[in-house]
């Protein structure tokens, strides 16, 4: 209830291992209503104009795997640490003396702003965002760590088992379902294109008994028996 009438959420903190309220950042950034009640009150939907701003050392995860979160976040990484020798002493006096250069910086992007009317991402937002995508990609991870294809795409000396032959896509779905409900990670209906975000191989289609059946060359690193 606190966002109802707010512009700006600001939140110092958030936990590393902590989990995002993904369908309520993503109702209220694309401004759609959400329901809302206040307490002993009943309830109703409103439209949240809240943006938010999040400061933390490490990023934070998300169950949603559909990239909605990702194309909403700007992510400006701070790679300037404050010496640890400075953080005590001397940091004021040296922000004080260069007061004036950051307040000249400060308008010469207001004045940017104005003239663009958007804000421009810079790229090492793209950078960090496509870090911060991959890091939540179950697929990816699942496809680099339980399969003979995803270990070789990170050793190139890696040897693959001789003969090897392409895997349905049926069998392979149901290896990575079973390693999530493993790992407690939400199920997902669909991996595809999660996986070509790390580069797994596609699907191609393999004629089996006549019938045409769909195919990656993805071997898992145990037999598939179910």
């Amino acid at each position: 209830m606190k966002l109802v009438g707010a512009l700006v959420n600001l939140s110092s903190e958030a936990a590393v291992s902590s989990h995002v309220a993904d369908d309520v950042l993503k109702a209220v950034t694309s401004g759609e209503p959400i329901e809302l009640r206040y307490l002993n009150y009943q309830s109703f939907t409103a439209v949240v104009p809240t943006r938010f701003i999040m400061a933390m050392n490490e990023m934070f995860t998300t169950r949603d795997t559909s990239g909605a979160i990702e194309e909403r976040m700007i992510i400006l990484p701070c790679d300037n640490p404050v010496p640890e020798a400075d953080r005590d002493t001397g940091l004021w006096g040296k922000l004080e003396a260069e007061a004036p250069g950051i307040f000249g910086r400060m308008v010469r992007a207001w004045q940017r702003l104005r003239q663009r009317g958007r804000f421009d991402p810079p790229a090492t937002s793209g950078k960090k965002t496509g870090e911060f995508s991959l890091a939540n990609n179950h697929p990816a991870e699942w496809y680099l760590e339980r399969t003979h294809q995803g270990i070789k795409a990170q050793d190139p000396e890696y040897e693959l088992p001789p003969n090897l032959k392409p895997t349905e896509v049926s069998m392979l779905y149901l290896d990575f379902a079973e390693w999530s409900r493993a790992m407690g990670y939400r199920q997902m209906s669909k991996i595809t294109m999660r996986l070509a975000q790390c580069g797994a191989p596609e699907v191609t289609f393999l004629k089996v008994g006549g019938k045409s059946v769909r195919v990656r060359a993805i071997n898992p690193l145990h037999d598939l028996t179910f």
